[in-house]
C-alpha cells in the first residue's frame, strides 16, 4: 500500500483507535491464497486457454445468427460474454421481458438471468458445445416466444 506522508502519519501511533486495522478481510489467509494460486494455475493451462477461444468463437458464431432477430437490437461480445440488446417498450430493468425470458430459461433448465431488455451469456469456461448449442437454442426460443 502506498500513500502521502499526511495519510501514513495519521494512522501511526500506539493508540489503537488511530490504527489501520485491516486484518477481517482474511488478507493473507493460506488457504485463501492456495486456492488463489490454484484458480490462477487452472486459468493460464493450456484446455482453459483453448476452451475461452472456443467459446468466443462459438460466442461469435451465434452473433451472427441472432443479430437479425426480430426482437435483437444490438449484439455485443467481449472474449466469452456476449449480450443481446431486446427491442423493447421501456429499457432497463422495467422492461416487460425480464420475467418472461427468466422462467422461459429456468423452465428449460438453464440458468440466464435477463438484466430487463438485456440477454447477457457468461459461461463458465468448463461448458462443452452441446451444453452452448442448448443455451443458444434456448435464448431463440425464448426470443420468439416475446416476439411482437
Amino acid at each position: 500500500t502506498t500513500c502521502t506522508q499526511e495519510i501514513y502519519d495519521a494512522f501511526l501511533g500506539d493508540d489503537i483507535t488511530t490504527a489501520f486495522l485491516h486484518g477481517h478481510s482474511f488478507t493473507g489467509n493460506p488457504v485463501g491464497c492456495a486456492s488463489a494460486i490454484a484458480s490462477l494455475d487452472l486459468l493460464e493451462s493450456s484446455n482453459c486457454v483453448d476452451s475461452i477461444s472456443r467459446i468466443s468463437d462459438r460466442h461469435s458464431e451465434f452473433a451472427l445468427k441472432v443479430k437479425d432477430h426480430v426482437m435483437v437490437d444490438d449484439v455485443r461480445q467481449m472474449g466469452t460474454i456476449i449480450a443481446l440488446d431486446l427491442r423493447a417498450d421501456k429499457s432497463g430493468y422495467s422492461s416487460e421481458f425480464r420475467d418472461i425470458l427468466y422462467n422461459h430459461f429456468i423452465s428449460e433448465g438453464v440458468l440466464l438471468r435477463p438484466l430487463g431488455n438485456v440477454i447477457y451469456i457468461l459461461p463458465p469456461y468448463c461448458i462443452t458445445d452441446e451444453e452452448l448449442e442448448k443455451v443458444y437454442n434456448c435464448v431463440l426460443t425464448g426470443l420468439d416466444r416475446i416476439a411482437i
